[in-house]
């Protein structure tokens, strides 16, 4: 009875893991979400406040990397920090080149939420 009863509370943990893995996660995306497309709104008439929301998504997304290491491959957090980063220094170029780092990131950020499927192998 008492490896049942372990079970049960082992087996409870790990779903309640899982969801507030997907509601962590889908807030982080919501939030970054919102600025990167403030920074796209910026982009045209204030190519510095475009700069600056880039920087605070960039430590949003830094602050939460070590705990999203956890739960995401390693490799797409690259590619978002990476993205990120190149978002910041192609408010400083052309609009062509600033509208596709824009594209890039908000996908990443989809891709992210959509490929992430909760799983027990998430936490071993």
């Amino acid at each position: 009875m008492k490896r049942f009863s372990l079970a049960v509370i082992l087996f409870a943990s790990v779903i309640a893991l899982g969801i507030t893995e997907t509601v962590y996660l889908k807030k982080l995306n919501r939030k970054l979400t919102e600025h990167v497309s403030l920074t796209e709104e910026y982009f045209p008439d204030n190519r510095t406040a475009a700069e600056g929301e880039a920087e605070t998504a960039i430590e949003l997304w830094e602050d939460n990397k070590i705990l999203l290491s956890v739960f995401i491959n390693h490799d797409k957090l690259d590619d978002i920090s990476e993205g990120l980063i190149t978002l910041k220094y192609r408010c400083l170029s052309s609009e062509d080149d600033f509208r596709l780092a824009v594209s890039d990131v908000k996908y990443l950020l989809r891709d992210m939420i959509k490929e992430e499927r909760f799983s027990v192998y998430s936490f071993l």
